[in-house]
């Protein structure tokens, strides 16, 4: 594993660590380990971004992990915090304190304070770049005193106001000074708690620009093999927080033609206003020199954001003199499902086709889902819902010729204490090497183990609904929504809709336009698990009028979960426009209209 150093001395970020192991856990297995070196006094900080944080050492968690708001102009917005002591013995002195909010280079939260002497000063940081509510946000205290295994719940009040617009962001700090028993050397535990504000109104197209790509050579350090690293840059000049989906193309220039050697695989991530992103992927092989081209691109809250190649003249190691290629595998079925007992061993096989003009030597390796590693929700942590330790790939190691096909067998020996959760996950990847060591690639798939007869439903909640301008001048609007299942179940998702509704009059409750909103993800939702939909909202017959706006996910059968907001269409020539009058934070529970769809 590769080690990323700590920005400063006085703080450790969990000791991050990036795998390049071919044939270790992996990229979906735990991806972050803490350790505490006990001569040195060290400030801990836990960023709790939603599903990618970390459990708390044994003391105390803090929910929500973020905090997103959507109001209007003007408007207060009370909402909570709630501490959990999880000490079986200790009452926790805690301090709350509301802090700047800032990005890394990589996409995760970073905190900042302006005063030069706080060892959260950054360096360089323009502070003119953020755009931030810090002084919008109000805390009913400053510290809280929790008995043991209690909670408490602190009031936090959000005074937006009048005449903004765009997106705000700022951080809830909570701290815990914890002195080791016996020892008179002590740390501090921090929770980040990332507030998220979208103002509602008038809509604004996002301003995301894809600056440049780029590759690297990266040497062996230690046990960590070389590698080649691709990375793109990208900059937020917009008022918008918007999600990215990353991607990249790398091809080498081979026999006077381009040759596809892989797609690098970039996690998705949010970008804040003023925000600059250098996200790399690690190709997990290393390159001749030569000619090269990256082709990145990114989607931008579900849309086409912009795109950009380069040619690269590209020096890598000596001793390397071919440039591997990806050899897909393909799999049936798409993903595992076991079913069996607690104490019960059940065997089900997958078929594994080699899809190259090359022979492959496949590894299979199993892991935690990337869904739920390292997450938590209020009622179980994703680490309870894991299996990996209890399944077997049989044969672990295989070869398979050009377009050959093999079935392997899953085995999963299944404890007595699965009995708590009624189903356990895990994901297996399959390792492709040629027989030279050179690395073809890898696959994945979610392997699911448990008792389809165990009454569960999905616990769905949606997250941020959006509609921006996609073509003004067709009268055409963005609309983008993301789910998360909090429940211990997964599910699949059948269709994922928006529209628009009247909100009165003899055709209340009827859809005046609709269109359906894709994603560029498939198959089953674990749980803990997030994915985003969207799609393209034709206004251009909708007469001047409040509309209801909704967007709903159906699953199981005749299941629907919604989100509401509403929206003023006003008419301007042709053309229509979009206001949000009430956002989703703002609507009462009798404002939601039972849409006819």
């Amino acid at each position: 594993m590769r080690n990323v150093k700590n920005r400063m001395d006085s703080r450790l970020y969990g000791n991050q660590k990036d795998n390049h192991n071919h044939c270790a856990d992996d990229w979906f297995a735990l991806g972050r380990s803490f350790n505490v070196p006990v001569p040195l006094r060290q400030i801990i900080i836990v960023l709790t971004v939603l599903f990618l944080s970390q459990q708390a050492f044994g003391q105390y968690m803090v929910q929500p992990m973020e905090m997103k708001l959507q109001p209007t102009a003007g408007k207060m917005i009370p909402t909570a915090l709630r501490i959990h002591n999880l000490d079986q013995s200790e009452i926790l002195n805690i301090y709350i304190s509301v802090v700047e909010l800032s990005q890394k280079p990589n996409g995760e939260w970073e905190l900042f304070n302006p005063d030069p002497n706080s060892p959260d000063y950054i360096e360089g940081l323009d502070i003119s770049r953020l755009s931030s509510c810090s002084q919008w946000v109000s805390l009913q205290n400053s510290s809280v005193s929790i008995d043991p295994l209690a909670e408490q719940t602190v009031e936090v009040i959000v005074r937006v106001p009048p005449g903004v617009s765009g997106f705000y962001g700022a951080g809830i700090l909570t701290s815990l000074t914890v002195i080791p028993q016996g020892s008179d050397v002590g740390y501090n535990l921090r929770y980040l708690v990332p507030v998220l504000i979208e103002i509602s109104g008038r809509t604004i197209a996002p301003k995301i620009k894809l600056l440049d790509v780029d590759m690297e050579n990266i040497e062996s350090i230690g046990e960590n093999p070389a590698t080649t690293n691709v990375s793109l840059n990208i900059e937020n000049i917009g008022q918008t927080y918007s999600r990215l989906k990353p991607f990249a193309r790398l091809e080498q220039y081979m026999d006077g033609h381009w040759r596809l050697i892989t797609r690098a695989e970039f996690s998705d991530t949010g970008i804040i206003p003023g925000s600059k992103l250098n996200l790399k992927s690690d190709i997990l092989r290393t390159l001749p020199s030569g000619r090269y081209k990256v082709a990145g691109a990114i989607y931008v809250d579900g849309k086409p954001g912009g795109a950009i190649q380069k040619e690269i003249d590209f020096v890598g190691p000596p001793a390397v003199q071919r440039a591997a290629t990806d050899a897909p595998l393909d799999l049936d079925p798409k993903e595992v499902v076991i079913e069996g007992l607690p104490g019960s061993t059940r065997t089900t096989t997958l078929m594994v086709h080699n899809a190259s003009d090359s022979t492959v030597n496949v590894q299979g390796l199993f892991g935690v889902p990337s869904s739920i590693s390292g997450k938590v929700s209020p009622t179980f942590s994703g680490k309870d819902l894991a299996c990996a330790e209890w399944l077997r790939i049989d044969p672990p190691k295989f070869t398979l010729r050009s377009y050959q096909e093999r079935r392997v067998r899953i085995i999963a020996e299944i404890p007595e204490s699965a009995s708590d959760y009624p189903w356990h996950y895990a994901a297996l990847g399959l390792y492709a090497h040629y027989p030279d060591g050179q690395s073809a690639g890898r696959t994945v798939t979610n392997v699911c183990v448990g008792d389809r007869n165990f009454v569960s439903q999905p616990m769905i909640q949606p997250g941020t609904l959006k509609i921006n301008d996609h073509d003004p001048a067709k009268s055409q609007f963005y609309v983008w929504i993301d789910f998360t299942n909090f429940g211990q179940v997964h599910f699949t998702p059948n269709r994922c809709r928006a529209g628009i509704a009247y909100t009165t009059g003899p055709y209340i409750r009827q859809v005046r336009s609709s269109a359906t909103l894709s994603s560029d993800e498939s198959g089953i939702l674990l749980p803990l698990e997030r994915r985003s939909y969207s799609g393209v909202l034709d206004l251009s017959s909708v007469e001047e009028g409040i509309y209801a706006l909704e967007a709903n996910l159906e699953y199981g059968t005749n299941q629907r979960i919604s989100k509401q907001c509403l929206i003023q269409v006003s008419v301007i020539g042709q053309q229509r426009f979009v206001k949000t009058t009430m956002s989703p934070d703002e609507l009462a529970p009798n404002d939601v209209i039972q849409i006819n769809w």
